[in-house]
This record gives structure tokens, C-alpha cells and sequence, in this order.
């Protein structure tokens, strides 16, 4: 008896709802990030590395 593969992965309807997907997708995770740590968000940004990575949402940038 051989196995045979489903043909779909998620029910129609039910799939993954992503903006981009592709290099120049949005950075989402770090917008909800920055809305949860609003208050500490000053203190994060002087974080040499940690701010580096904030930048990208603060300036609207893509990768």
C-alpha cells in the first residue's frame, strides 16, 4: 500500500495570510514588538545592537 501525499496542506480559507513573500517582505513582528515594549522603548534603543534592528521598523525599511 503506498502513501500518498494530501493534496492540500490547509483547508481552503484556512491558509496563511502573510503580506509579502519575497525579500522585501513587511517587518511586522517588530511593529507588535514596538507597540508591547512602548514604554521601555527609549531605554531598548540604546542598545547598540538592539537598536540597529529597531532602525528597520522605524524608518519603514524593507529586506
Amino acid at each position: 500500500m503506498e502513501l500518498e501525499l494530501p493534496n492540500r496542506l490547509y483547508g481552503e480559507g484556512l491558509e496563511p495570510q502573510v503580506k509579502k513573500i519575497s525579500n522585501s517582505c513587511r517587518l511586522k513582528l517588530l511593529e507588535l514588538l514596538k507597540e508591547k515594549m512602548e514604554p521601555e522603548f527609549d531605554e531598548v534603543m540604546k542598545d547598540p545592537i538592539f537598536s540597529q534592528i529597531m532602525v528597520i521598523q522605524k524608518n519603514d525599511l524593507k529586506f
